[in-house]
């Protein structure tokens, strides 16, 4: 049976140095969180002799790395990988050549490829290969579709793990004021390709604002992001979320209002608990979604309003990633220490007593 120990030693996987996602931020949140804690708790990486953090968390998170060689095979190891991991047949056939390690799978990631048989990465697959470490391993998820996909797949041994934005987000005071600007993520496909392509030609009244890719390892900072934020008062971004994606809730907290899809776990109220209207269909009427936009905008002040909820929602989140930090990894936890906080860490939840 999995279990949690005074003695446990915990190894999370970590993203390579290029790497730049909400994943691998969490990923690198938890290790820096359980450290502070006074659990032993590292980052590793199959890829890496020892793991190295990409600069860009290296002044975000204090954590502990090592080698995978480290790893021991025995019940005091809990090894902590996302989801993506377990999407190649090879990684998992590694996994479970460990005979007495215990696992915690992470689900970040609502994309699961179940249907198709045919496919070697098929999660049904992996899910069957699962069940001969079913008694060592926890599944823990981040959003409600996770959770109930998991769930219905046969997984019962689960538990939420829910993190909350970088803190900077709520504490930051605004240097800029609001614009009449429309921001939109260059960076996911399908959003890029309907604002670039299908509204700007038709809008050629409304300012836009992209976030794009600048290249490998040149990441915005969060408060280069507050500033973007800060000025535009719209946020819209139209491709199939498969998580509680970071920069909807970012911009949310920094009063922007948000326009997304309706697929995905965009979709739903579960993980975001905003009125239906703001939630559009890219496939609709162009000009229909352009007059929605621009008549949003125009009307700022009293719309921002109707994220009230979405946004106290938010601001609560730090606090639940405290609960269920201590209620997963209690028997662990050497220090206790509701107020987080050092100068390479972003864990600090004062402002919520504000």
């Amino acid at each position: 049976m999995f279990k949690i120990t005074n003695e446990s030693k915990i190894y999370i996987w970590g993203t390579s140095l290029e790497v730049r996602s909400g994943g691998a931020e969490v990923l690198n949140l938890l290790a820096a969180t359980l450290k502070k804690l006074g659990v032993y708790a590292k980052m590793f990486s199959w890829d890496m002799e020892v793991y190295e953090q990409a600069d860009y968390y290296k002044k975000l998170y204090n954590v502990d790395c090592c080698s995978w060689k480290e790893i021991k095979d025995n019940e005091n190891t809990i090894i902590v990988l996302p989801e993506c991991m377990i999407e190649n047949p090879d990684n998992l056939n590694f996994f479970i050549g460990f005979k007495e390690a215990q696992f915690i799978f992470w689900w970040l990631s609502s994309s699961f490829d179940y249907a198709d048989l045919t496919k070697k990465t098929s999660k049904r697959i992996q899910f069957a290969k699962l069940k001969s470490i079913e008694d060592r391993s926890l599944h823990l998820y981040e959003n409600e579709v996770c959770g109930r996909d998991i769930l219905y797949y046969g997984i019962n041994n689960r538990a939420k793990l829910q993190h909350g934005i970088n803190d900077l987000y709520y504490t930051r005071e605004k240097k800029v004021e609001k614009e009449n600007i429309i921001l939109y993520n260059a960076m996911k496909p399908e959003t890029k390709h309907f604002v670039e392509d299908i509204l700007i030609p038709i809008t050629p009244d409304i300012k836009y604002e992209a976030i794009r890719f600048r290249g490998p390892g040149a990441f915005y900072t969060k408060d280069e992001m507050c500033d973007i934020y800060d000025k535009c008062k719209l946020y819209i971004d139209f491709c199939v979320f498969e998580g509680r994606e970071l920069m909807p809730r970012e911009a949310c907290v920094r009063d922007c209002i948000l326009f997304l899809g309706n697929e995905g776990n965009a979709a739903t109220f579960d993980d975001y608990p905003i009125p239906e209207k703001y939630k559009l269909n890219k496939y609709d009427n162009p000009y229909k979604i352009a007059d929605i936009l621009r008549n949003t905008m125009f009307n700022y002040d009293e719309n921002i309003k109707e994220f009230s909820f979405f946004k106290n929602k938010c601001m609560l989140e730090p606090v639940g990633w405290m609960f269920y930090i201590y209620n997963i990894f209690g028997p662990a936890i050497k220090k206790i220490n509701l107020n987080i906080k050092d100068e390479t860490s972003d864990l600090n939840y004062s402002y919520i007593k504000s």
